[in-house]
């Protein structure tokens, strides 16, 4: 499957063993394994368990081609509606969450060891989340609550400071630390660069969002 992270992230690996260390470089991975059709994967990496857990049972008999399909019966509650599947549900999505996990950090070493002593900007956030029916709903599209609102956003250049961080701030920050001239120039509505405060701009996060 071109798309699953140990592929996706192999040919990053490979881009920059083939980029000039001397050069400054910016390189964008997008991996999907944590989404439908929710393919059951292995620890550490590996891209299948050695057989079944003990947790998927509720699932058996739910699989095509390795993944789970089918989205609207279960959203109506036609299938996987008791608490069991459900929770069996979600554990197989985050098996999926850890596989992109695991390879993001084997991404990340590779790039320190690229970089060779030079500071390595990088970042890991997600489009969005998805809901197992805490409001009611599954999967994602469907509402704007936390489930679905509340990603990840993690990077080495941010330090420790409490803040409650923003995916709008992204661009603008990554601009301002790259390429501090063109970022002066970017629309204020577009994002605060990150750390800074902006008050033309919406409330920082929704109640209860944890700070960075």
């Amino acid at each position: 499957m071109a798309s699953r992270a140990d592929s996706v992230v192999g040919r990053a690996i490979r881009w920059l063993e083939g980029t000039d260390p001397r050069r400054p470089w910016f390189l964008w991975v997008h991996l999907l394994d944590p989404h439908l059709p929710y393919e059951l994967r292995g620890a550490g990496g590996r891209v299948a368990p050695s057989s079944p857990p003990d947790w998927s049972a509720p699932l058996s008999g739910r699989f095509e081609d390795g993944g789970l399909r089918g989205i609207g019966p279960i959203r109506e509650g036609e299938i996987l509606g008791s608490d069991e599947e459900r929770r069996a549900l979600r554990r197989l999505y985050q098996t999926g969450v850890d596989f992109s996990a695991w390879w993001t950090r084997e991404l990340i070493r590779a790039g320190e060891d690229f970089s060779r002593g030079r500071e390595l900007v990088w970042v890991v956030t997600s489009d969005h989340g998805e809901e197992f029916f805490e409001e009611g709903g599954f999967e994602h599209g469907h509402s704007l609550g936390d489930p679905v609102l509340r990603v990840p956003l993690l990077t080495s250049g941010l330090g420790r400071e409490s803040r409650v961080a923003r995916p709008i701030d992204l661009g603008p920050w990554i601009l301002s630390t790259l390429w501090p001239e063109e970022a002066a120039d970017v629309d204020p509505v577009l994002g605060s660069q990150l750390l800074q405060t902006d008050h033309r701009l919406l409330p920082c996060a929704p109640p209860g969002l944890p700070p960075l």
